[in-house]
């Protein structure tokens, strides 16, 4: 009898099972193609790059090619370059409804000019995004932005910058542009333990007073829990006292597990528990500053 052993290379990272039609990238790591074809086009539809899922490094073109079928390809081509144009801030797309070009004004050229004409002959102000007008441009497209940056419709990624508008979905975004994870609520980074009960941000659109008050009174309740159970103990030992005096040796023992047993929570717990409440606020405060 002989025995085949399978070796990590054999086996697909994305499946799980053997490799069959594989595919090998530039950084040496291999896959399914029909795995790495799903895993592909779902990041392209979410306007990501096609990354390896092993080790996150970049894909060669060809490779890209051979992979993805037309389809998504031409997609992820078109995705690429409006990430080119909107990170240049001297790309301005043309606004016509029939058009997606994109009109190029160079800094030294623009300066006190506004007008700008695109292929199609669309002529439009690149302050506000309309059509050309001759009279001064009264709309600052900065304080338009700010309006809506105080409706809460569009917010900037902590990173880069870009405008991002959310239109469904949780407060978890993945900037498209810089892949920066960021809370969409209080503009902090994200981290597994950025929802959790105690966070001002896991009830967004509710009522967060019960919240607040749930965090004021949770550090309280821990405060006085041990002085609760001292008073339960000397209450015991009073009984005991009065009651049981006769038996001593039970006395001396309740005694001796109950006074160090004191003693220790006195001293420490109530220290422990400040420097656990003062760090605890410490975090929600610079977790819960806007960061534009």
């Amino acid at each position: 009898m002989s025995l085949t052993v399978q070796t990590s290379d054999d086996i697909c990272h994305i499946c799980l099972s053997k490799i069959t039609f594989p595919v090998r990238l530039n950084c040496s790591h291999k896959f399914c193609k029909p795995c790495i074809q799903e895993c592909w086009k779902e990041r392209i539809m979410r306007k990501f790059e096609p990354a390896c899922p092993d080790c996150w490094s970049q894909i060669d073109e060809q490779i890209k090619s051979s992979v993805l079928p037309n389809n998504i390809l031409e997609k992820h081509q078109e995705f690429q370059r409006q990430k080119r144009v909107d990170r240049d801030p001297n790309l301005h797309w043309c606004p016509s409804i029939n058009c997606d070009q994109f009109v190029y004004c160079a800094p030294d050229t623009n300066a006190g000019k506004t007008k700008a004409t695109c292929e199609c002959g669309y002529e439009f102000c690149i302050s506000c995004h309309e059509a050309w007008h001759s009279n001064k441009c009264f709309k600052n497209k900065t304080s338009w932005i700010r309006r809506i940056y105080k409706n809460k419709k569009i917010k900037r990624c902590p990173k880069c910058k870009t405008n991002i508008q959310k239109i469904t979905g949780c407060n978890h975004m993945t900037c498209s542009v810089c892949l920066h994870q960021f809370c969409w609520s209080c503009g902090g980074d994200y981290h597994p333990s950025h929802y959790s009960t105690f966070s001002l941000c896991s009830l967004e659109g509710e009522n967060r007073t019960d919240l607040l008050l749930m965090m004021l009174l949770l550090p309280l309740v821990l405060f006085f829990f041990p002085f609760t159970i001292l008073f339960a103990i000397r209450k015991i030992l009073k009984e005991w006292m009065d009651f049981y005096c006769y038996d001593s040796i039970s006395f001396i023992i309740a005694f001796c597990i109950a006074l160090p047993l004191g003693f220790l929570m006195q001293a420490f717990y109530p220290q422990v528990m400040l420097f656990l409440f003062t760090t605890w606020v410490r975090f929600h405060i610079n977790k819960c500053k806007f960061r534009y």
